[in-house]
């Protein structure tokens, strides 16, 4: 919920209040235009929000709210204009009994705009609309947390994180995501999803993960009178124990809160038309179910019963052995959740959010709603709907679809911006459409005052708060708890930009991150994309030097060992004495080079598709001055074949053992001479083109007789 004064909510109240409609409007040329109620048409602002699909309860969403502006164009001061990609900032003012206090209500990106007669019709999409575009050119190394992946997703879209600290924002993803169509909406979705939120840009246009306040009821205690029906006694509704009259200390007791809850949730009364659930929806469990690859499929598990059950699946960063910690973390946060279902039209309250909760009374009766979707026109009524599968329908698995989308936007090309040229936009954005403070001052004892700048009339009211005094300058966003930064130079921030750091020591708790191409993780896991570690030259292939080589082809992880020559030349440059040893799997080539020639012997066990065979072992000879081979020995599965060539590359003879068969032969002379042994006999076959003399020194002898 916005934040407003306490005399702002006394106001909205009160019937026939006036509320003023606003925007700033700057154009895609720089061009700045500001509206007010003269140049907008009446009921000319309206916004739907949502944090969840109709009619249904989704954990995870990233819903793209809709901005509609209708200006009053009929003297044709603004038909000079080009309002496409304009940026709108719209606000909306109460008149309060001395001032209008003034609500900023998003920043919008024009997606269509017509002029029709005397008005222009814009339609606008707020910064959830920059993270439809593709995630495969997101630069990020995994594994990684589910923390580095959201801030690159966001650096990468150009949108701020206005939420540093989640559930599971430690959670490991091993896997990139097949990214062919994934865009970036979803990898925000799925981050809400594992860490129990759902996502929506704020007024500031940042990221947030939100869940719903659900706190707000369960600090109070809570009777249900049930419903009238036929059992004796009456089957529903809680019981309490009175006590008895002797012993007043007796019976139970039941705390109504504080009134410091207020500003926790909205009460909902002046309604012009509803429809409410007859039954509460209670969440009883949480379902998850991981992705696994093609051989390791993921497991499913619940925690809490069935019942009314939320599942989540179809997370691809939920993967194989995980389901158990997003099941058991998501499930302790929403197992338990209690709310009705209801559409309701009430009286217009801009401060009002969609993911907002409240108290809904109608006909003497008090209801918990969650705000999933609000539609807001200004003077008109606010279209409030509590969405979900009603108890009655519900199965007790519900199969949830991921995301789902008020609008379905255009993809839009963005160029990417630095991190902190995109803090330095959010500061000035910041600073160019923000309102004034307000001032009190404290008077000491001593005579010496301090001062505070605060967001509303009072500091109490106020989100922000800004104290001066002899302790310096010190400046709380939780209404004066925490302070962050104080006289010592002790700053206390969620997220620090800066150009340079200078410090005497840095303690990194979760992750550390140096531009697109090296972190540290929270397990210690270090991943490095490019630079320079000792000899080795790095990049997404892996590390190399002059005498060593770590990396993957594309197919297959290498690893290439070099031996410089004797002359300090490199096997590159064919220096004599130089050698290389390569291994991959299934294969083994070692090389060496002598006296101009090269030698190479490689084993290979698997299949190569150039001959069709398998288990190979090939010893080659290569003359490094003509290129030519000298000869070749190659051994596979059938025996073995050995080839020498002549000095003009032509094959001088060949010698095959195949087959029982060892043949050789001269292809220049066309003679050839084959040996032929038969396993069963031992018998020897001798063919031949020309003569075939045996001689010997001792004699040639045949089973132990001289030939």
């Amino acid at each position: 919920m916005i934040n407003v004064s306490n005399e702002y909510k006394q106001a909205i109240r009160e019937s026939g209040k006036k509320q003023y409609g606003g925007a700033i409007i700057t154009l895609a040329n720089g061009t700045i235009l500001t509206l007010n109620n003269s140049n907008i048409m009446e009921n000319g602002i309206g916004i739907k929000d949502g944090t969840t699909a109709s009619n249904s309860f989704q954990i995870g969403s990233a819903i793209i709210n809709e901005l509609t502006i209708i200006i009053d164009n009929r003297k044709g001061e603004f038909s000079n204009y080009d309002f496409t990609d304009a940026v709108i900032r719209p606000t909306i003012g109460l008149q309060l009994s001395a001032t209008i206090e003034t609500l900023n209500k998003g920043v919008f990106t024009v997606d269509e705009s017509k002029a029709i007669g005397g008005i222009i019709s814009i339609t606008a999409l707020d910064n959830m609309n920059k993270f439809d575009m593709p995630f495969s050119n997101v630069t990020a190394a995994f594994p990684i947390t589910t923390f580095n992946l959201l801030y690159a997703t966001c650096l990468h879209s150009g949108v701020s994180l206005a939420t540093v600290d989640f559930l599971n924002k430690d959670f490991l993803i091993t896997r990139r995501p097949d990214d062919e169509a994934i865009t970036c909406r979803e990898i925000v979705a799925w981050i809400a999803q594992l860490s129990g939120n759902f996502a929506r840009c704020n007024t500031d246009g940042a990221l947030e993960l939100k869940w719903y306040d659900i706190g707000a009821f369960e600090s109070s205690d809570n009777l249900d009178g049930g419903t009238f029906d036929n059992s004796t006694p009456y089957a529903t509704g809680d019981i309490a124990d009175g006590g008895t009259f002797t012993d007043y200390n007796s019976g139970d007791y039941f705390d109504g809160g504080t009134f410091l809850q207020l500003d926790r949730y909205h009460h909902i009364y002046s309604l012009s038309g509803a429809t409410i659930g007859t039954d509460d929806v209670i969440i009883t469990g949480i379902q998850v179910k991981a992705m696994g690859t093609e051989t390791d499929y993921g497991e499913t598990v619940l925690f809490g019963s069935n019942g009314y059950v939320i599942e989540i699946t179809d997370n691809p960063l939920i993967q194989e052995g995980n389901a158990s910690t997003i099941a058991n973390s998501v499930g302790a946060k929403i197992v338990g959740m209690r709310f009705r279902t209801c559409s309701v039209t009430a009286t217009a309250d801009p401060s009002r959010e969609a993911g907002d909760v409240a108290y809904l009374s109608y006909k003497n009766n008090s209801y918990q709603i969650l705000l999933t979707n609000l539609a807001y026109t200004i003077g008109a009524y606010d279209n409030i709907t509590c969405d979900a599968e009603t108890p009655s329908k519900k199965q007790s698995v519900r199969f949830s679809p991921q995301t789902k989308a008020i609008v379905e936007a255009r993809k839009v090309a963005k160029q990417e911006i630095s991190t902190y040229d995109l803090a330095v936009q959010q500061f000035t954005n910041l600073m160019s459409f923000g309102f004034g403070l307000y001032k009190t001052e404290e008077l000491q004892e001593n005579g010496s005052t301090i001062y505070y700048m605060h967001d509303k009339p009072t500091i109490a009211e106020s989100d922000a708060v800004w104290k001066f005094g002899e302790n310096g300058l010190l400046l709380s966003s939780d209404h004066g708890i925490t302070w962050g930064v104080d006289a010592n130079g002790n700053m206390l921030v969620n997220v620090l930009t800066a150009i340079g750091i200078n410090a005497e020591w840095i303690k990194v708790l979760t992750s550390f991150t140096v531009g697109a191409n090296f972190s540290v993780n929270a397990i210690g896991e270090l991943i490095a994309k490019a630079g320079q570690i000792g000899p080795f030259t790095l990049n997404d292939q892996g590390l190399f030097s002059e005498m060593m080589e770590f990396y993957d082809d594309g197919v297959y992880p290498l690893i290439w060992l070099s031996k410089p020559g004797t002359s300090g030349g490199t096997f590159e440059t064919e220096a004599d004495g130089s050698a290389r040893a390569n291994y991959e799997p299934s294969v083994t080539a070692v090389r060496s080079i002598e006296s101009g020639v090269l030698t190479e012997i490689t084993t290979m066990a698997r299949t190569d598709p150039s001959k069709g065979k398998s288990g190979l072992v090939t010893i080659r000879k290569v003359n490094l001055s003509s290129y030519l081979l000298i000869s070749e020995i190659e051994i596979n599965q059938d025996g073995f074949n050995i080839t020498r060539y002549d000095s003009s590359g032509n094959t001088e003879s060949i010698m095959t053992l195949q087959n029982n068969m060892l043949a050789m032969n001269n292809p220049s002379t066309g003679k050839a001479v084959f040996f032929t042994v038969d396993p069963s006999t031992g018998d020897v076959s001798i063919q031949s083109q020309g003569k075939i003399n045996l001689q010997a020194p001792g004699g040639v002898f045949v089973n132990g007789v001289a030939q």
